[in-house]
């Protein structure tokens, strides 16, 4: 991303109603120049909707990546 590719992540913590279990959450701001970069990549993909869909799909994308490389170690 550009020069100043800032990005918000927000931690939570949620409780499953059915079980009382509590789980990590996160919320990802999407603003500056990382709006600006999500806005392109839906605009000239035609992929993915929406920036729920983008930052899910680049999660995933990210994890198996990572996993791969865990494999080669």
């Amino acid at each position: 991303m550009a020069e100043n590719p800032k990005v918000t992540f927000i931690k939570q913590e949620y409780e499953n109603s059915e079980t009382g279990v509590k789980v990590p959450g996160v919320t990802v701001i999407v603003d500056g120049v990382f709006r600006q970069v999500c806005d392109k990549l839906i605009a000239d993909t035609k992929r993915e909707p929406d920036y729920v869909k983008l930052i899910q799909d680049a999660l995933f994308r990210g994890i198996n990546e990572m996993l791969r490389d865990a494999e080669k170690q």
